[in-house]
């Protein structure tokens, strides 16, 4: 019998122990392997009731970025606006340059306050000065005082150099 353990072994093991020792090991090893199964089943445990789980696997993506970039990108079309926002919190925090290509172009056809604000929220911290006329756009699209806010706050920062 393998000593090594099979994904879907580790990801019933990871969301069945409470023991954060443990659910730390377990993650370890999960992304030392790194594979299609590994992706998707950190991608399922972004549906968990469990927020701790959902938090270990938003880490998880992020640090997988490009092996996750693929998959990640298409939660962009989730009918749930929570799961676009976590995919826009994925991408937005990798290093991969094709995840805030990917959220800057959702932007335009997203139509959620709330994932425009995480998306806002990115490109203030990680876009750049081309971005700019983008988040301006949004101002008139939703004419919304916390659109209107999230749109000044990022331009100030993408101004000052980022965060």
């Amino acid at each position: 019998m393998s000593k090594e353990r099979g994904a879907q072994e580790l990801f019933t093991k990871l969301i069945r122990t409470e023991d954060l020792f443990e659910r730390e090991k377990i993650y370890i090893e999960l992304l030392k392997k790194a594979d299609d199964e590994i992706i998707s089943g950190f991608i399922e445990l972004l549906y968990h009731d469990d927020p701790s789980l959902r938090n270990l696997a938003i880490e998880a993506l992020v640090q997988l970025d490009a092996k996750a970039f693929p998959e990640v990108k298409k939660l962009l079309l989730s009918e749930d606006e929570d799961i676009r926002i976590f995919a826009a919190n994925i991408l937005g925090e990798m290093k991969d340059p094709r995840g805030i290509a990917a959220i800057r172009d959702h932007l335009l056809s997203e139509t959620n306050v709330n994932v425009v604000a995480w998306i806002v929220e990115y490109l203030g911290e990680y876009g750049n000065d081309e971005d700019i006329p983008l988040l301006e756009s949004l101002r008139e699209k939703f004419k919304q005082p916390f659109i209107e806010f999230a749109v000044n706050r990022a331009i100030q920062s993408l101004k000052s150099g980022g965060n």
